[in-house]
């Protein structure tokens, strides 16, 4: 309902999945930034899904519950990727602001070391 130069929107929905408790202590965490985060993924999703548009469209929306382990080995799998592109010790271009040369030393005990800083998953 738009009221006075603003849009007003009430949400609710049940804590009876995992999913929902997740997204309401999420939605609850941010305070008053809830709006201007809904508006953010609103905005995204419909730049990716520009068939939503139309008109007559049935949106689904869906996701897959990942696991630690599983987002590890893609994580893993897209490093390898990258990093196969190189030799062991290319001095590959540096992005960042500083002018030092990086070299790519990059094996699978940096890539665990890297991982096990997540803590994303510390719930688990």
């Amino acid at each position: 309902m738009k009221d006075k130069n603003k849009y007003r929107f009430s949400l609710q929905f049940n804590s009876t999945s995992d999913e929902n408790i997740q997204v309401g202590e999420f939605l609850e965490s941010l305070g008053n930034k809830k709006s201007a985060f809904i508006v953010k993924v609103i905005v995204e999703y419909l730049a990716a899904h520009p068939e939503i548009s139309e008109s007559n469209v049935q949106i689904n929306v869906g996701y897959k519950n990942i696991n630690k382990k599983e987002l590890i080995k893609i994580i893993k799998n897209i490093l390898n990727d990258k990093t196969s592109l190189h030799n062991k010790g290319d001095t590959v271009k540096n992005t960042t602001n500083n002018s030092d040369s990086l070299t790519l030393e990059l094996n699978d005990n940096d890539i665990d070391k890297m991982l096990g800083n997540l803590n994303v998953f510390s719930s688990e």
